[in-house]
C-alpha cells in the first residue's frame, strides 16, 4: 500500500489519503474534502473513513456521477450534528430529571411541608423531565429528516448508475455498483420506481429489469376501430321491438 502525502498547490493544500487503486476525484468526500474510501455504518449506511460523514459509494468506474447527491449529503451531515446535540441534551436532562424526582420524593417523605411547598417542589423536579421529553421528540424528528436526506442521496446516485447503463439494469448489477446487498438494491429500485424515476419490466425469461423513465418502453393502448365503435352503437340503438319479433319467430318455429 502506498501513501501520498500533502501535495502543494498555489491556493490550498490538498490532503490525500491513499488506498489500493487510487479512486481519484470521484471519491472525494463532500464534507472534509479528502479523497478516502468509505466504511459501513449502521445509522448512515456508509460513512467517510476520515471525517465520519455520510457517503454513497460507487465502484462502477463507467458511471458518470452527476454530483446531485452532494447537497443531500451535506444537509444530512448538519442534521447528524444536530441529532447528536439533541441526543446528548436528552440524555443529560433525563438523568437530571430522574435525580431531581428521586431527591424531591425523598425530601417530601422525610419532611411534610405544606401543599404549596410540595406543589412547587414537584413542579421544579418535573421541569427537567419535561425538557428531556421535548429533546427526545426533537431527536426523533431529526432522525427522520436525516434518514430522508440519506435516502434522497442514494436515489440520486442510483439514478446515475441506471442512466449511465446503455441498456436495462437489474438489482444484481446495481448492488455491485453501489457495494450493497441484492435485497438493498431491490429496495432502492423500488424507491426509485415509486418516485417515477425508473420503470420496471419483466423480460421473456422472467427477469425483472429497470430503466430510466425516459428510456423505458411504454405500453401502447390501441384505440378501438371506428367500425367496431359504429357496430357497438348500432347494437345499442337497436329497436327493442325488433328483438321481440325475432323472439316470436323463434317460438313459432
Amino acid at each position: 500500500m502506498s501513501w501520498t502525502g500533502c501535495e502543494p498547490d498555489d491556493t490550498a493544500v490538498d490532503v490525500r489519503v491513499a488506498m489500493p487503486n487510487d479512486p481519484g476525484e470521484r471519491d472525494r468526500c463532500p464534507h472534509c474534502g479528502v479523497v478516502a474510501d468509505v466504511e459501513p455504518a449502521r445509522s448512515l449506511r456508509f460513512r467517510c473513513r476520515v471525517c465520519g460523514g455520510p457517503r454513497v459509494p460507487l465502484d462502477d468506474t463507467t458511471v458518470q456521477r452527476s454530483g446531485r447527491e452532494r447537497k443531500s449529503l451535506k444537509v444530512a451531515q448538519r442534521l447528524r450534528f444536530r441529532h447528536a446535540a439533541w441526543w446528548i441534551a436528552a440524555s443529560a436532562l433525563g438523568s437530571l430529571g430522574l435525580l431531581s424526582v428521586l431527591v424531591t420524593l425523598g425530601v417530601l417523605l422525610l419532611v411534610t411541608p405544606g401543599f404549596v411547598a410540595s406543589l412547587v417542589a414537584s413542579l421544579a423536579a418535573a421541569t427537567p423531565v419535561a425538557l428531556a421529553a421535548h429533546a427526545i421528540r426533537k431527536t426523533r424528528q431529526l432522525r427522520r429528516e436525516l434518514d430522508a436526506r440519506i435516502a434522497e442521496a442514494w436515489r440520486s446516485v442510483g439514478e446515475d448508475v441506471i442512466a449511465s447503463h446503455p441498456s436495462e439494469i437489474d438489482a444484481e448489477h446495481l448492488a455491485r455498483a453501489l457495494r450493497i446487498e441484492s435485497e438493498d438494491a431491490e429496495q432502492l429500485l423500488t424507491d426509485l420506481s415509486v418516485h417515477d424515476v425508473v420503470r420496471a419490466r419483466v423480460t421473456d425469461g422472467g427477469e425483472l429489469v429497470f430503466a430510466t423513465s425516459d428510456r423505458a418502453p411504454r405500453l401502447r393502448v390501441e384505440e378501438p376501430s371506428t367500425l367496431s365503435t359504429t357496430q357497438a352503437e348500432a347494437e345499442s340503438e337497436q329497436d327493442p321491438s325488433d328483438a321481440r319479433n325475432v323472439l316470436t319467430v323463434d317460438r313459432e318455429e
